[in-house]
């Protein structure tokens, strides 16, 4: 019963937020970027209302960035995901969706781009695709969408003053074109706001992200999502581990999701 109760709460979510899945940026807001050439490795851990989900039900983002110059660098992404309920069976495991983009511009201060696509992977039918789903619900939801491919352009927007404060605003179209049923595209946009402060050892702050969906009627509260999310980063010469913690703010998802915590590490190559 615990497993039935569980699946079907997930289900239930993942029905009522289908409409609003589109692709969103590669690597997490939460997670501090490195210049130049570098790798990270991302675990969440989501929490479930009356879902049980055993010790190794995670999501993880393996990443890396290559910058050919100052300016341009190239982003990849491969996520995979586990998932499973305590005392029924055996766990489900899944790949994602693969995410390649480019950057350009300065990531440490002023305007920078993205461009990207994500090529879709993931397994229906899969408990560890709903752990993926879920775990990163706002910004990377759509990287465990099945039959979905997508392409992304980005504005951002980043400030760093001299006294170690830092602020950092995104706003980013999005094109969802399904590959399966001969489903119709649609156009999402993902924005958010971030703030922080660092110093040479440890940077913290927080922020506030969202998605809408726009070529679907309704109203702004129906077509969107949004959540708040804390994280810090410690920083041990070539090594950034950091920890982040998302928190939903929508009904939808509060009545299913309490939060989701992460632990991340990057590993700067030069």
């Amino acid at each position: 019963m615990a497993y039935l109760r569980g699946s079907l709460s997930l289900a239930a979510l993942w029905l009522a937020l289908v409409p609003l899945a589109g692709e969103l940026e590669a690597q997490s807001l939460w997670l501090e970027r490195q210049p130049n050439r570098a790798l990270y490795l991302e675990i969440l851990k989501p929490s479930f209302d009356d879902t049980d989900l055993t010790f190794l039900s995670a999501t993880f983002f393996l990443s890396g960035r290559y910058a050919f110059n100052e300016k341009l660098a190239l982003f990849g992404e491969l996520p995979f995901a586990n998932g499973g309920i305590e005392n029924f069976g055996d766990s489900d495991f899944t790949v994602g969706n693969l995410y390649a983009g480019l950057e350009y511009g300065r990531l440490e201060s002023g305007v920078f781009g993205e461009f990207g696509v994500r090529v879709p992977l993931a397994s229906e039918d899969n408990f560890g695709t709903l752990i993926g789903l879920f775990s990163d619900w706002v910004d990377r939801f759509e990287a465990f969408t099945p039959d979905v491919f997508s392409i992304i352009a980005a504005f951002n927007y980043r400030y760093r003053s001299g006294k170690g404060f830092g602020t950092r605003v995104r706003v980013a179209p999005i094109l969802d074109i399904p590959t399966e049923n001969g489903g119709d595209p649609e156009l999402f946009a993902l924005y958010s706001l971030t703030a922080w402060y660092e110093s040479d050892i440890i940077g913290a702050g927080g922020g506030f992200s969202g998605r809408a969906i726009l070529t679907e009627d309704g109203s702004v509260g129906e077509r969107s999502l949004h959540q708040l999310g804390l994280f810090a980063n410690l920083k041990f010469g070539r090594w950034h581990p950091g920890a982040q913690l998302r928190l939903p703010l929508d009904d939808d998802l509060t009545e299913f999701i309490n939060l989701v915590f992460s632990l991340s590490v990057g590993y700067r190559l030069n």
